[in-house]
């Protein structure tokens, strides 16, 4: 008996990643990853069969580790994806002037970099594995920086939409596959 195809993307749920796998794959078994390298290698030992990842961001720019690690020779793209993100800031604190500590991934700091340093100059950045990782463990005096869905997934409240630096952001993902033994030589 076969077993059901599982696409691997970086968790935890809600990230981009995520939600470029659940576009491209909607009825497909998903399984996130705490980092880039244990998604890889979770595609190179059969333990999904695809990978998505993400590999550019429009503001940000190459995630060179990403890429890296997708070029290995085992791998083949067989998806390119272009998702446009738009950035919420999510918080239970109502104001702007009571967040003190801002969590989300260091590439989508880089995409709202004027807005934060407009309008959160005073809060600190603190960098996450993933957009979501933080979300799990809400604080008072902090806001997240992270998507629509996330807000959702999570139950907090955005306090303000779409404050990447430039709205026409997007990340390019690579769904990534196992080359065919046969292809390899």
């Amino acid at each position: 008996m076969k077993r059901e195809h599982t696409v691997g993307f970086l968790g935890p749920v809600g990230t981009y990643s995520d939600l470029c796998a659940q576009k491209l794959y909607p009825h497909t078994l998903l399984k996130p990853y705490e980092t880039v390298d244990d998604l890889i290698d979770g595609l190179r030992h059969e333990s999904v069969d695809i990978a998505i990842v993400p590999i550019h961001n429009s503001i940000a720019g190459t995630m060179q580790h990403h890429l890296d690690l997708a070029m290995h020779p085992d791998l083949e793209v067989i998806q390119t994806v272009d998702l446009p993100i738009h950035h919420m800031l999510l918080s239970t604190e109502e104001r702007l002037s009571d967040i003190h500590m801002l969590y989300s991934h260091a590439h989508i700091f880089a995409q709202c970099e004027k807005w934060i340093a407009k309008h959160l100059p005073h809060a600190r950045c603190i960098s996450a594995r993933s957009c979501t990782e933080a979300l799990q463990h809400i604080e008072p005096q902090t806001g997240y920086i992270a998507s629509r869905e996330a807000a959702e997934e999570y139950h907090i409240p955005i306090l303000i939409e779409d404050i990447e630096d430039h709205q026409d952001n997007i990340t390019t993902f690579y769904a990534l596959a196992r080359k065919n033994p046969l292809e390899k030589a």
